[in-house]
């Protein structure tokens, strides 16, 4: 299935960003509220699952990059995983000075 996925910047780019917006969507519905136990709260604090997700996606930029040699696609992700991040890290620096 990955062999299939086209070597080209703008796939990589829209995959990234698609697959950030869903992990987001997935810690922000499901996993944030699991959090009753205080552990659990440590564990989940914000903005740990957000940087648990941007570490999901290198290990998955490194996949992409060395073992399908999909150069292409991955700078397109490159750049989609950077624009997440920034997105990410606004709304951190936004709610700390609130």
């Amino acid at each position: 299935m990955v062999r299939r996925l086209p070597d080209k910047f703008i796939a990589g780019f829209i995959s990234a960003l698609f697959l950030s917006m869903a992990f987001y969507f997935f810690v922000e519905i499901y996993i944030a509220p699991l959090g009753e136990s205080e552990n659990l709260k440590k564990f989940l604090a914000y903005p740990r699952p957000y940087l648990y997700v941007l570490a999901v996606q290198a290990i998955l930029l490194r996949i992409f990059m060395v073992n399908y040699e999909k150069e292409n696609f991955s700078k397109g992700w490159i750049l989609g995983v950077f624009i997440f991040a920034l997105y990410i890290f606004y709304g951190i620096q936004h709610l700390n000075h609130v």
